[in-house]
């Protein structure tokens, strides 16, 4: 007998979602847009790589989110709101998954960025998603 397809939730629209709820006036996206000055502040959600385990029914994805303001200061404390509030995910229900692990991969730092209105710090965080 063959196992049906395990489908695991998107993290970045998980991650997302919940951001967007723990930081009101926030912009929290997964897809940059074009005039990023005109957003800001702005999270920026892209998933890296990571792993699904199908046989222990786990996805575990890396994600970098990227915090866009205009100084590097807001940038900063920007994404160490994110660091703060991340660990605090375990066991959170949403986006059609249990998280059962977040934790910081690469603490924030200075990304470089193009646009000169506005300036980029980031971090890297895994997760460990078992569908809901």
């Amino acid at each position: 007998m063959t196992r049906p397809a395990v489908r695991f939730p998107d993290v970045e629209l998980l991650l997302t979602g919940w951001l967007r709820a723990q930081l009101p006036g926030v912009r929290v996206v997964a897809e940059l847009p074009a005039n990023v000055e005109s957003h800001i502040p702005l999270l920026w959600v892209t998933r890296i790589g990571g792993r699904a385990l199908v046989t222990g029914l786990v996805d575990q994805p890396r994600v970098d989110v990227d915090a866009f303001a205009r100084s590097y200061q807001a940038a900063a404390e920007l994404a160490v709101t994110v660091q703060s509030l991340i660990p605090t995910m375990r066991g959170v229900t949403t986006g059609g998954g249990v998280v059962a692990y977040a934790a910081e991969e690469i603490g924030p730092n200075r990304r470089p960025e193009y646009n000169p209105h506005v300036r980029r710090f980031g971090a890297t965080y895994v997760l460990t998603i078992r569908p809901a």
